[in-house]
């Protein structure tokens, strides 16, 4: 039974939840894919891999599912732009841009509480299209 905050926390985390410590029902959870995922912006494949994964965040609401893929595996020149945002759960985010047009984010330095985001970049949905297949 979930008394008090700490015990809050280590129960999310022993569901492989990443949540605030200061406010547990701020919660996110990372899983695989588990398929082969392409980005495209038109006919350019920014990337493909087989190594994405799912975040799913809850907060003030529950959030849609945003798919983020390794950095190090897109493979066409993104600018970063000067540009950031905070995030309370994940860290600060730096955006990406390209052809001049702002595509996506990552967490470079996430919390420590959610550093599985380390390494890895998520692009707006309505820019991008994301094509799954399975393995």
């Amino acid at each position: 039974m979930v008394e008090t905050v700490n015990d809050l926390n280590v129960e999310l985390a022993l569901k492989g939840v990443a949540a605030r410590p200061d406010q547990p029902q701020h919660f996110m959870r990372v899983q695989p894919v588990g398929a082969h995922v392409e980005i495209m912006i038109g006919e350019d494949q920014l990337i493909a891999t087989d190594n994405a994964v799912w975040l799913q965040e809850v907060g003030k609401t529950l959030y849609p599912p945003v798919i983020y893929v390794p950095q190090d595996e897109v493979t066409v020149p993104l600018n970063r732009l000067d540009k950031t945002t905070h995030c309370p759960l994940k860290g600060d985010a730096s955006y990406y841009a390209f052809r001049d047009d702002e595509l996506g984010w990552a967490y470079e330095n996430p919390f420590e509480f959610s550093d599985a985001l380390k390494g890895y970049m998520a692009f707006w949905p309505n820019k991008v299209r994301v094509v799954i297949t399975p393995q």
